[in-house]
């Protein structure tokens, strides 16, 4: 890195010097620095050009009307090529700003950002190929490590890839221009205390969770898989790689909101779920159409993006179908092979993940559910054209027919908004619970979700502010249990009961469980042996004399889907639970393997009366469900002449 030790400005170019920088016509510069109040103009990335051997000039925009003349001096800053910049996104401390190990190592400490939103995604190969780990940090790297206990994976190399290291890591060119400014730390971040007027808010990167697709041989081992990149805050874009093989991954295709058909594309929040549908030949990958920053106001100020459901092609990331506001009648139109719904009561964004079921149990999802962030849950039916055969059911089926309806309208009174209002909102996908036989008498299916801006946390008593929004747990009866809900009347919460005071109310549609002031749902319900489980944020004002930071009260939850009857526990630390997670792992002991059940996240005692094992105070902890589940077995006969 050479100084700049002058720069003057000529109308709208700036002309800097710096003494033997080596820069050639065209190159592209990373300036930072301190600058006053009236130059942040003359930092950031530019082409340079008028080059000599110790000077340049480049073009700055000139806003404010009247910014600094004369010689500005920066207090540190400089020109920066790209060799640095790639050397410092690999470790290298060569900016000088942080205290290497020295003995001739320069490797920086501040080597690995932070990982807010991205969920590891886990592949195990099944064979040599190991069992490898991919996220997102917000260094801007997309990271695979290798995640066995023990073996090496094969590369390159005489050892291989140990385990926990590193096999590679991928820099999307969206992010190159953002690299810099953590290298230099200019611009400042802007904070709630910050009075820089040159601050800017924090840089995100690939900090979604990642979707992704695995096909299996013969054997067992993985055939083909496929990543799906999400970028949250970082981007209106999705990136698939092929990590078939994990030290050789390729790119497959990107989306983007300047892509023909994703003009809607928002921040891409939802995690991308491939899926196979009767009436399309190869496997699609499913997601909500984003979040809008717009829903950052208090009250929301009207969206422009975000508002619809995409289809795609998991391999080549064609448009198979999808959703999305268009004023006026709903209608469905295209052709079998892109097709799209017009809905003119879609249009409020959906930053959630798509839930899936099968109700028919044949191995493909005939029918999704999505909430959005005005209170609304959407059905989609895939096979509203029925067919009793595998092969009708593709052929009458194809996605020009799928259709979407309105189930349940829960954001506001009544389900309609007034102008200013604060909705409910819904960030998370519903927990769905299937209940009787298809198209049996009484049977119907449970979508279980609750509402809350999980993007304001804090106490705010602002007129607008989503602090006052009273924020419910909800349990909703679809009965309509076929493929066709076409007629279906939607559900608001006059046909609800409130299981928080009111006893269990059957012949209504459903019930909702209220919050306390300012407590919000801050992620997905998860179903497992009957019971429900999720979390919760209330805000709480600081401890007197107490230097311990306040994250709030976080609250988690088993409730019974079927009474609305909760029990809760009060996780220790406070702070925002993550998502509940269940399974069943092997471990290894000295008298064999043994398979264990788990469930991460699982508070309120794990399911109540049915007691837990594990740690059930902690909202990482393994809070294991024991709870008996009654089996109603029935024999089924056949007649064979």
């Amino acid at each position: 890195m050479k100084n700049i030790t002058a720069l003057t400005r000529s109308g709208t170019t700036a002309t800097a010097t710096v003494a033997g920088h080596g820069l050639a016509n065209g190159a592209t510069v990373s300036i930072g620095g301190t600058v006053g109040t009236q130059e942040s103009a003359y930092v950031g990335t530019f082409v340079v050009s008028g080059v000599t051997t110790d000077t340049f000039n480049y073009t700055v925009v000139t806003t404010p009307s009247s910014p600094a003349t004369g010689t500005i001096t920066l207090v540190r800053g400089g020109v920066v090529d790209r060799t640095e910049v790639i050397n410092w996104v690999r470790g290298e401390d060569n900016f000088g700003d942080e205290a290497s190990p020295g003995s001739g190592y320069t490797v920086r400490p501040s080597i690995h950002g932070d990982v807010l939103h991205s969920r590891p995604v886990v592949v195990n190969y099944g064979d040599s190929r190991g069992l490898v780990v991919y996220y997102g940090a917000n260094d801007g790297v997309f990271r695979a490590v290798n995640g066995s206990q023990a073996a090496n994976i094969p590369s390159g190399d005489v050892s291989g890839v140990k385990p926990g290291e590193e096999l590679w890591g991928l820099v999307l060119p969206e992010f190159f221009a953002k690299l810099n400014r953590q290298r230099i730390n200019s611009p400042e971040l802007k904070l709630p205390s910050t009075v820089l007027p040159t601050a800017r808010p924090k840089d995100y990167f690939v900090d979604g969770s990642a979707g992704v697709f695995q096909q299996l041989k013969a054997d067992g081992t993985i055939d083909k898989a496929y990543l799906y990149l999400t970028m949250r805050r970082g981007g209106r874009f999705i990136y698939a790689l092929d990590v078939t093989q994990p030290t050789d991954p390729k790119f497959m295709w990107k989306v983007s909101s300047s892509d023909t058909g994703f003009s809607e594309l928002g921040q891409t929040w939802s995690r991308p779920r491939v899926t196979l549908v009767n009436g399309y030949a190869n496997p699609v990958v499913v997601f909500g159409a984003g979040y809008d920053p717009a829903e950052d106001s208090e009250p929301p100020t009207s969206g422009t993006m975000g508002r619809g459901i995409f289809v795609l092609d998991a391999a080549t990331g064609a448009r198979v179908w999808s959703a999305g506001y268009t004023a006026g009648a709903t209608s469905c139109t295209g052709n079998a092979t892109q097709a799209a719904c017009s809905v003119s009561g879609m249009n409020w964004s959906i930053p959630s993940d798509i839930s899936f079921v099968d109700r028919d149990n044949d191995g493909k999802t005939d029918r999704f559910y999505a909430p959005d962030m005005g209170g609304n849950v959407w059905r989609v039916d895939l096979e509203p054209a029925g067919g009793t055969t595998a092969a009708q059911l593709r052929a009458n089926n194809t996605p020009d027919k799928w259709q979407v309806i309105k189930l349940a309208a829960l954001g506001c009174s009544a389900g309609t908004c007034a102008s200013g209002t604060t909705p409910r909102k819904f960030f998370f996908p519903p927990s769905v619970i299937p209940v009787g036989v298809t198209g049996g008498t009484g049977s119907y299916d449970i979508v279980l979700l609750g509402s809350g801006d999980r993007e304001h946390p804090l106490k705010s008593l602002a007129t607008g502010s989503s602090y006052n929004v009273t924020n419910r747990f909800y349990a909703l009866k679809d009965t309509i249990t076929g493929k066709d809900a076409s007629a279906a009347t939607i559900i608001t919460e006059t046909d609800l009961f409130d299981a928080s005071t009111t006893a269990y109310g059957g012949t209504l549609k459903g019930f909702y469980t209220t919050y306390a002031t300012g407590e919000k749902s801050v992620n997905a319900s998860l179903t497992i042996r009957g019971t429900t489980f999720f979390g919760t944020n209330r805000p709480t004002p600081p401890v007197a004399n107490s230097c311990l930071s306040n994250l709030g009260e976080a609250k988690g939850y088993a409730l019974d889907p079927f009474t609305g009857v909760a029990v809760t526990t009060i996780y220790d630390g406070g702070g925002l639970p993550p998502t509940p997670t269940a399974g069943i792992v092997t471990i290894s002991t000295p008298t064999g393997d043994v398979k264990k059940e788990f469930c991460v996240g699982c508070g309120g005692g794990g399911g109540g009366g049915g007691g837990a094992s594990g740690d059930c105070k902690s909202a990482l902890g393994a809070c294991t469900p024991t709870k008996a589940v009654p089996k109603n077995i029935r024999r089924t006969y056949w007649y064979k002449k």
